[in-house]
């Protein structure tokens, strides 16, 4: 009797260690593993009821089966949440046989406490049930992939079936036997290890959410067309500079946070005058600007910047978000257009000159024959007279509409993330409409898996497929077959890439769009892409602006396009896209 009240000192402590480690789970669920969290956290505070039941049975002459029944009934509820939990903590649907297995085993438990046949026949099966649910639990910490390596992995998973075996431990009953009293405070150890070790784990995978939450917003970031600038008032100096801003600036990133004043040294004297004061001081509201880069290795460079105040919570403007935009192409556009509109205005005062003749005509003819001042026999040659100039007119004012079509205008590209399999798919069922529809054959080719990802602007895409079928049609005619496959590339990417921060594409996929036409003549092959460049063939129609447009889409998207004869079938389009993966192993 002489150990009982150390013996209780100790398990009162395990109890409230465990009781404090149930409140930290329970206050520490949150985003995706919140139910996980709160299911362990319950678990815990239930066993640490446990050793408090343990405590005011200790020194009882007589084990009682009330008390059993009481453990078991404990036991029961806790390794069935903490199996529960398991499967929430990797997303996992929880099969149902364990929930008939333990409300069987629950109902046996409640009869036992009525009639003690039941307690006698049940008892060593709801114990092998009990061991079993936290066995399985720990099967399933090793089974799954996740954030640990194999070592980590298979420790839990020994201490979580370790402790299974100890959970129905009644050896403290028993005080005059020494081994059974260490084996008792030993699961009360494993458990509490247990539990430490489980915590540890939960926070690195919360950390390993984060880094992999981060590296994909910077992967957007870092890949749109819009460059992310972020000034600290405080320090007055950048504090985050997209990495692709060197291609204006002339200076890396760190330069130019090491440095502001570099940030202004190619920028146009007159903008200048202007960025000085939002530099110096914060403004008090959203504003917009335009300033030019000047350099001596580049073309002149025109910028248009968004900034946006960022205010602390007393409403003091402490940073300012820049984003920029490089819209050299646009001001290019501009004056094109200037020039185009100058050219049409030409070309309008010609065709009007032109269309006087045929009109004149048109209406002399008309108003011989109303007025019936002609032979009759002449009529006919009249009306041929009419129908020729009708068709000069229509080929007159078709040249006026061709003239009058935007060539370019500046696009804007928005990137997110998608299943490359679903989007093909997507794609290939609205190509078959837009070909079925146009009385032709359709056949298609997906040959890419399911685990890959794409970092796209899905309208941009489609707007590529869409130019491609368009071309498709107008050159192979009626009757014809498209045929449309993607496949992936294998291009695996190398080991000390993979080792790097840095999420980098692993392959590429290749789309082949091919008709069974006549195919390109070979001198057109290397002007395809060429803006307005319709072919040698004169009797094409289009304005010759979609496989150029498509270049410029495929090439912001980091892939390639190309053309080429595919005898005998016809002409084939090519491009590609870079793909990613979060398994690279999978590839290898």
């Amino acid at each position: 009797m002489s150990l009982l009240t150390p013996l209780r000192y100790m398990i009162l402590s395990a109890a409230v260690t465990t009781l404090i480690f149930g409140v930290i789970y329970l206050f520490s669920s949150r985003g995706e593993q919140a139910s996980s969290m709160r299911t362990w956290g319950i678990c815990w505070i239930l066993y640490s009821f446990s050793f408090i039941v343990d405590i005011t049975h200790m020194g009882t002459p007589e084990i009682s089966y009330v008390f059993i029944l009481l453990k078991q009934l404990v036991s029961l509820a806790a390794a069935f949440l903490f199996l529960q939990g398991a499967y929430r903590f990797f997303h996992l649907e929880f099969p149902s046989i364990f929930m008939i297995l333990s409300l069987f085993s629950l109902i046996t438990i409640l009869a036992g406490f009525a009639l003690n046949e039941v307690y006698e026949l049940f008892l060593i099966p709801n114990v092998l049930l009990n061991t079993f649910l936290l066995s399985w639990a720990g099967c399933i910490f090793y089974l799954y992939t996740w954030t640990q390596n194999i070592p980590e992995k298979f420790l839990l998973c020994f201490l979580i079936i370790l402790w299974g075996v100890y959970s129905n431990n009644f050896a403290f009953l028993l005080p005059e036997l020494t081994l059974s009293i260490l084996n008792y405070l030993g699961s009360l150890l494993i458990l509490n290890v247990t539990i430490v070790y489980l915590l540890i784990i939960y926070y690195k995978k919360i950390y390993y959410l984060l880094n992999k939450q981060q590296l994909r917003f910077r992967m957007l970031v870092e890949n749109a067309t819009e460059h992310i600038f972020l000034y600290d008032y405080k320090k007055y100096c950048f504090e985050y500079i997209s990495p692709s801003a060197e291609k204006i600036f002339g200076f890396t990133a760190s330069e130019l946070k090491r440095d502001t004043s570099k940030f202004l040294k190619y920028i146009k004297s007159v903008d200048q005058e202007r960025l000085w004061p939002i530099l110096e001081s914060p403004p008090s509201q959203s504003s917009m600007d335009t300033f030019q880069v000047i350099r001596d290795d580049t073309e002149p460079i025109w910028c248009e910047i968004h900034y946006s105040p960022i205010t602390d919570d007393n409403g003091v403007v402490t940073s300012l978000e820049w984003i920029l935009r490089d819209i050299t192409p646009r001001k290019k556009i501009e004056a094109e257009l200037k020039d185009a509109e100058n050219i049409k205005r030409e070309l309008l005062e010609d065709i009007s000159h032109e269309i006087k003749t045929p009109v004149t005509l048109i209406m002399g003819y008309t108003e011989a024959i109303l007025n019936k001042s002609i032979p009759e026999a002449s009529v006919n040659s009249y009306i041929r007279n009419i129908y020729s100039k009708t068709e000069l007119l229509n080929t007159l004012l078709n040249d006026f509409m061709q003239a009058s079509v935007l060539t370019s205008q500046s696009m804007e590209f928005r990137f997110y993330e998608v299943n490359a399999k679903e989007f093909i798919e997507n794609i290939l069922t609205q190509c078959e409409n837009q070909i079925v529809n146009s009385e032709m054959f359709f056949c298609c080719e997906n040959k890419i898996p399911d685990n890959i990802f794409l970092v796209i602007d899905v309208s941009r895409i489609e707007q590529v497929f869409s130019n491609l079928i368009t071309n498709a049609k107008r050159y192979a005619g009626k009757g014809s077959t498209i045929t449309i496959s993607a496949t992936m590339l294998e291009t695996i990417t190398p080991i000390e890439a993979r080792d790097s921060a840095e999420m980098v594409p692993l392959g590429e996929i290749l789309i082949k769009v091919m008709d069974n036409g006549k195919g390109f003549d070979k001198q057109d092959i290397p002007l395809l892409f060429h803006r307005k460049y319709q072919g040698s063939n004169h009797n094409a129609k289009g304005s010759g602006l979609g496989l150029y447009i498509s270049k410029q889409i495929i090439t912001q998207h980091s892939g390639r396009i190309w053309a080429n004869n595919e005898p005998p079938n016809g002409a084939a389009f090519y491009f590609t896209l870079p793909f990613y993966q979060e398994d690279y192993d999978s590839l290898i």
